[in-house]
């Protein structure tokens, strides 16, 4: 009866590690975008800042220029613990965690159209510690 008590301890201790192993922010939207994608869904000169909306949503930052134009901001940010974090009293320590950022800036001239844009995505790497 102990066996089986500490085997379903283990399972929910694992599936629940699982479920916190991995955490994203920003607008999912972009996540599978590939640059291929976005030259063919975002056209200069044509596309309109309607259009965008539509597609992908609003966006996380505008900027207003002093010409009438603006440039929205997406992104993506997608992390996973690393496996150290789920060694018990390890990660009480120190927590590490690898992923990518994905980030969609687009520029749109002052009546709506896009005029720029530009798709990144970085490899990122976070590290917090007790002692650093």
């Amino acid at each position: 009866m102990k066996a089986t008590r500490f085997t379903i301890l283990a399972i929910t201790a694992m599936l629940s590690a699982g479920l916190v192993g991995c955490s994203s922010q920003g607008n999912q939207q972009i996540d599978h975008l590939t640059r291929l994608q976005v030259s063919r869904q975002i056209i200069r000169g044509k596309t309109t800042s309607n259009q965008v909306k539509a597609d992908l949503g609003d966006p996380l930052k505008v900027s207003y220029r002093s010409n009438g134009s603006q440039q929205w901001e997406y992104d993506y940010t997608k992390l996973h613990l690393t496996t150290t974090d789920f060694l018990p009293f390890i990660n009480a320590v120190e927590t590490n965690a690898r992923g990518t950022r994905k980030s969609l800036v687009i520029l749109f001239n002052r009546h709506g159209v896009v005029e720029q844009y530009s798709l990144t995505c970085s490899k990122i790497y976070k590290h917090r510690g007790l002692f650093n």
